[in-house]
């Protein structure tokens, strides 16, 4: 009997937790954001760090903290070899998007291709056949660390 009434009691203590729980994951659980549905003449494009460069932020606040952006690319675009200090995951929309990881191959990747590039990696990309419009998503505000100062992009 004494072993009954205490699986009951627990009963009642795990369901008060989980209703708990869940009644808080409720609460905490940001707002759902507005609908948002874009065709490719409706996105809104902005200049980037160079001429041959343009950004069209998606969601979220590059300068704070995670956020996705479509980046778009001239054809011939090669950035020097750089890091980022956070992983920077990318989808390959449109052209030829070249990434070689320092002291290795060069892998293109054509439309449809992802890329994962972890923290720190030391990596070159250039757009061989453009434009190159890649996703770009990060759960942290970017950066962008040339290896060698002042030898940034041609």
């Amino acid at each position: 009997m004494r072993r009954l009434r205490t699986a009951a009691a627990l009963s009642v203590l795990v369901s008060a937790t989980e209703l708990s729980r869940v009644s808080l994951m409720r609460t905490e659980q940001p707002q759902q954001d507005a609908l948002v549905l874009l065709t490719p003449n409706e996105i809104k494009w902005t200049p980037g760090s160079r001429p041959d460069i343009a950004n069209a932020p998606l969601w979220g606040d590059r300068t704070k903290g995670p956020y996705g952006r479509f980046s778009r690319y001239d054809s011939g675009v090669h950035l020097a070899l750089h890091y980022h200090t956070n992983e920077l995951r990318g989808l390959i929309m449109s052209g030829t998007w070249v990434l070689r990881v320092a002291g290795g191959a060069a892998k293109e990747l054509p439309a449809g291709s992802y890329f994962d590039v972890p923290g720190k990696t030391q990596h070159t990309d250039t757009c061989k056949t453009g434009p190159c419009i890649v996703y770009l998503s990060n759960d942290a505000a970017p950066d962008l660390v040339y290896v060698t100062p002042g030898h940034h992009a041609h």
